[in-house]
């Protein structure tokens, strides 16, 4: 049975905040002097990123500012704890899902009342009841809608998301699977300067996006086959990246020999998978690289011996909104449809472990 991606919907932020000033945030709530803030300002600037979606931003007299700030004031005392980060995730999450599931069905030409299946994807908040009530109380999807929840898995969930659905679409030819990633990284903010803190500030943005999966005819036109879903967990690598929960919010470190590492294996790991599939690098005609960075693109890319063009759709992602965490892929994904890219396709995404993560699409 074939499964296929049907529609992609998105959620951006209407709050677009330039990357100077996230800096400007990102200081004034580490409480850092001068000397800090130069420091800061330079892992900005270098971080890709040019504007970011923001739902924790607030009106106030100065313009749009951190919620913290405008509720607490300057210095790290304005960073609240996990807690309360968690209740501002379910206050603003909701919303941002519902929106990219809405449109997302609307793309696939599916109404609400046809959804067999949700799969729910976040690592920046969690509650039960959680996003998935919302999406079937707000929506209007069947109170019999079953549901799966990918937690804490980071940037390359969404391929996680999609393994679950196709898996429930070949099983099922009348499945309509509909898979939401909502993040809201703003809401785990650190404060202070270290490294690992300034280029979690740095990079991280708030975001949405979901897919609608099924083995049924297209509705809309075109949909391409989801045909391999693949994974990798890279050896010795466990504390190269990691994310976990802290009184203060979750945290992430990041090694710096992480671009290296995936350098050294993303090439032997994708000739391997797509060579099952019958297919060689030089076939895949779009390339869906999650924006971890611009280091992690550069070392995809060399590792792949692929044209710097085909990594052009990750850094005008990166560069527009952020990294969204795990939304980030289907955005691309997104784009590509829409700029009628032709097929096939790859999509790839790394996560703590250091794990990676790949889909083929045709």
């Amino acid at each position: 049975m074939t499964a296929r991606l049907l529609g992609i919907g998105r959620f951006e932020s209407p709050n677009l905040m330039p990357q100077a000033q996230a800096a400007e945030i990102s200081a004034a709530l580490a409480g850092v002097d001068d000397r800090g803030a130069r420091r800061m300002n330079a892992v900005f600037r270098r971080a890709g990123v040019e504007t970011r979606s923001g739902v924790s931003l607030v009106e106030s007299e100065e313009g749009l500012v951190h919620r913290w700030l405008h509720e607490r004031g300057p210095g790290p005392d304005a960073c609240p704890g996990t807690g309360d980060r968690i209740d501002q995730f379910m206050a603003i999450a909701p919303d941002m899902a519902c929106a990219a599931t809405r449109d997302a069905l609307e793309r696939a030409g599916f109404r609400p009342d046809e959804v067999t299946h949700v799969v729910t994807v976040s690592c920046t908040g969690f509650a039960s009841p959680g996003v998935d009530h919302h999406l079937i109380d707000r929506l209007g999807l069947p109170r019999s809608t079953r549901r799966t929840n990918i937690g804490f898995m980071g940037c390359h969930a969404a391929l996680n998301g999609l393994r679950v659905a196709i898996a429930f679409a070949r099983a099922e030819p009348e499945a309509v699977v509909v898979v939401c990633c909502v993040e809201v990284c703003s809401v785990h903010f650190q404060g202070g300067d270290s490294r690992d803190a300034m280029l979690a500030n740095a990079l991280f943005a708030d975001g949405s996006a979901a897919a609608v999966v099924s083995a049924r005819a297209p509705r809309t036109g075109p949909a391409p086959e989801l045909r391999a879903s693949v994974s990798e967990f890279l050896p010795d690598s466990t504390d190269l990246m990691t994310w976990t929960v802290t009184d203060q919010g979750f945290r992430m470190t990041l090694a710096p020999e992480v671009p290296d590492r995936l350098e050294a294996a993303v090439g032997d790991w994708a000739r391997a998978w797509l060579g099952a599939e019958g297919y060689a690098i030089e076939d895949l005609r779009g390339w869906a690289i999650h924006p971890g960075g611009p280091q992690i693109i550069d070392a995809v890319r060399d590792s792949l011996g692929i044209d710097e063009s085909h990594c052009a759709p990750s850094r005008a992602m990166l560069a527009r909104l952020g990294n969204m965490s795990s939304p980030t892929v289907l955005h691309i994904l997104a784009g590509l449809q829409a700029s009628e890219t032709p097929l096939p396709w790859a999509a790839m995404a790394f996560g703590p472990g250091l794990s990676a993560e790949g889909l083929l699409l045709v």
